[in-house]
């Protein structure tokens, strides 16, 4: 399958390029005297601390992927089997595209920076697509399944169509035996210099419950 992209090229580029900058950002507090007796950090506070960053890290992309989408010249039918799960429940996301393209479906998690390129992937390299398609994560003979994992929370999933030979998984950052690849840093950029008329997308949240 083949699924294309213009400008889409910026687009994408940019939104991990901020996304890691984030990353690699410190709070920086004002010195405090030390005690007379400095007591060894809690590591408890330590971890209580770690996702409050995260989180901080991972709405900033969460943020710019839906500005990509709401900035699309057209939408594409997008759904999955449900919104809520269970750890352990299987997932299905499917989408339909309205004329001929590229397609590139990706995911990222409320808790983390990460974004994780579902389609295309190691089964189906080849992204280009026919109109009226419907394509399914995973589809019919694919041999994995998507299942809900801990922790509990929201994941945001998010397709882009464009009409410029855009492959996030052919320029994602893993190896060849990975089934599915995480976006690169200047991935966002891939889809930012595309015009909106000439690329569609689609968002949904699904959730996951303990």
């Amino acid at each position: 399958m083949k699924y294309g992209l213009v400008y889409c090229v910026a687009l994408l580029a940019a939104l991990m390029s901020a996304a890691c900058a984030t990353t690699d950002s410190v709070r920086v507090q004002a010195p405090i005297p030390p005690p007379t007796s400095r007591p060894s950090p809690d590591p408890r506070e330590t971890e209580q601390n770690k996702p409050a960053r995260l989180d901080i890290q991972a709405n900033r992309v969460w943020g710019e992927l839906e500005a990509l989408v709401d900035r699309a010249g057209y939408r594409i039918d997008l759904s999955a089997n449900q919104t809520r799960y269970r750890v352990g429940d299987e997932l299905v996301i499917s989408c339909r595209v309205p004329r001929d393209g590229y397609l590139n479906v990706f995911t990222a998690d409320e808790r983390d920076d990460r974004v994780v390129i579902l389609f295309p992937n190691r089964y189906h390299q080849d992204n280009w697509v026919r109109a009226g398609t419907i394509v399914s994560i995973p589809g019919p003979g694919d041999r994995f399944l998507l299942k809900a994992t801990p922790p509990a929370g929201r994941s945001l999933v998010v397709v882009f169509h464009t009409d410029t030979p855009i492959n996030a998984y052919t320029q994602g950052q893993g190896s060849p035996a990975d089934l599915f690849r995480t976006a690169p840093k200047s991935f966002v950029k891939l889809f930012e210099v595309e015009e909106s008329a000439t690329y569609g997308a689609a968002s949904l949240v699904t959730y996951v419950d303990n």
